[in-house]
């Protein structure tokens, strides 16, 4: 009985050593198509799209991490599709069962292409995501991150249309901690 609790207890300290103050996170996220998108314009309906992002964090003190992320979005609807290059900063805490919440606020650069035809628009836009995921660590330093999020972003154009939109997104991602 006395070595199972040591064993139970050593096991639960280093699935914890990962999120110290002073360690680092280096991960990537897709949403593997798995996004939903109300749009805020005349009858616009998401039919495909896919992201990826790369982020890392810095624990500035145990289970709180503050990120930086890169993002490639392509969505399309119809004939017209958008490119999308997004920079973000955030940060995410750490609960003992391995859950985290995390906010991510990020500025876009955007390439709207309308019947096929490239560059007919170009905007920036801003965005913000609210999400909770699992950390699934497979060893010591590598964990399989499943996560559901909810976007909202508002692009800066107002003429003809100002594109705005909020969905859920789920997302599957991987990440490394030193």
């Amino acid at each position: 009985m006395f070595f199972t609790i040591v064993a139970l207890a050593a096991m639960a300290t280093s699935a914890f050593a990962q999120t110290e103050a002073g360690n680092i996170y280096v991960g990537a996220a897709s949403d593997l198509g798995f996004t939903t998108t109300k749009a805020g314009y005349d009858g616009a309906k998401s039919e495909a799209e896919f992201g990826l992002d790369v982020n890392g964090g810095y624990f500035v003190i145990d289970n709180l991490s503050v990120n930086a992320e890169l993002g490639f979005n392509y969505w399309s609807q119809d004939k017209d599709a958008t490119n999308t290059f997004s920079l973000g900063v955030g940060g995410r805490y750490y609960l003992p069962m391995k859950v985290f919440f995390g906010a991510m606020f990020d500025f876009s650069s955007m390439g709207v292409s309308h019947d096929g035809k490239s560059g007919d628009d170009r905007l920036s836009s801003m965005g913000l995501t609210l999400g909770a995921g699992y950390a699934w660590f497979l060893n010591d330093n590598v964990a399989i991150e499943p996560a559901l999020g909810y976007r909202i972003g508002l692009s800066s154009k107002t003429e003809p249309t100002q594109y705005n939109w909020s969905g859920f997104e789920i997302k599957i991602g991987f990440g490394i901690y030193f």
